[in-house]
């Protein structure tokens, strides 16, 4: 083929650095980027599989009166006549450490001012979830209780 015709043919088209060749190859390189990730992506899922914790046991030294309260540094003990209960000082929002305010008796967070009651519920601010309650067991022979995180 003359020289003249095969510029002629390269100027008609809109890409010429795109041939069949490059097109195949490109097209070769994509499979088997699409394999690699079909062979990686278990092993990044199991990369990023979380071990479920395991409970953990906080001892509180002393009884909590009726009506009285205990703060730990990841929950908070309540006392009534009846019953002993521990909700989470963790704000569901965004993670804050909770404040009890005694008068009001609800627990506030200090970054966003989402306010919460004794018993966990949400009452205001940007939080969307009630606090997680812990399970509290009063200890044999001794004052106090076991919470379980």
């Amino acid at each position: 083929m003359p020289k003249n015709i095969k510029q002629k043919k390269q100027k008609k088209r809109k890409n010429p650095d795109l041939n069949r060749r490059r097109l195949l190859g490109g097209s070769g390189k994509g499979i088997w980027y699409l394999a690699l990730l079909g062979i990686f992506y278990p092993l990044l899922r199991f990369v990023n599989f979380a071990i479920p914790k395991k409970p953990r046991k906080v001892r509180v030294e002393t009884d909590i009166p009726p009506g009285g309260f205990y703060i730990g540094a990841d929950f908070v003990v309540f006392a009534n006549a009846k019953k002993v209960w521990a909700v989470s000082r963790t704000c569901t929002h965004l993670g804050c450490k909770l404040a009890y305010n005694e008068t009001k008796r609800e627990l506030i967070c200090p970054c966003h001012h989402s306010i919460f009651s004794k018993a966990g519920k949400r009452l205001a601010g940007p939080a969307k979830l009630d606090l997680p309650r812990y399970k509290v067991n009063k200890t044999a022979n001794k004052p106090g209780y076991v919470v379980i995180i």
